[in-house]
């Protein structure tokens, strides 16, 4: 992943409603995106494959677009202590 890449910078841009905490970490093959508000939440990992196929600012900017759009849907939630996670692949 490009170091340069501000994905805090873009969780800001994304501009998500009031009460909703992103965060994000790295993993060993992708970005692990987290929404969260109150005992909802949803994770979206961002495999390295979709960051290469679509470059890594737009693969993130596609993924937080995705996950905003779940988070007005109305976010699920826990289940057995763990959020429901979704995966955005490169095809």
């Amino acid at each position: 992943m490009n170091s340069a890449l501000n994905i805090p910078h873009q969780i800001d841009l994304t501009g998500f409603p009031a009460g909703v905490t992103v965060t994000h970490e790295r993993g060993t093959q992708g970005v692990l995106l987290r929404a969260e508000q109150g005992e909802r939440g949803l994770e979206l990992w961002l495999t390295d494959e979709a960051m290469k196929m679509y470059g890594p600012g737009p693969a993130v900017t596609m993924a937080l677009s995705h996950l905003k759009q779940a988070v007005e849907a109305g976010l699920p939630e826990k289940e057995e202590g763990a959020y429901h996670r979704a995966v955005f692949l490169g095809d």
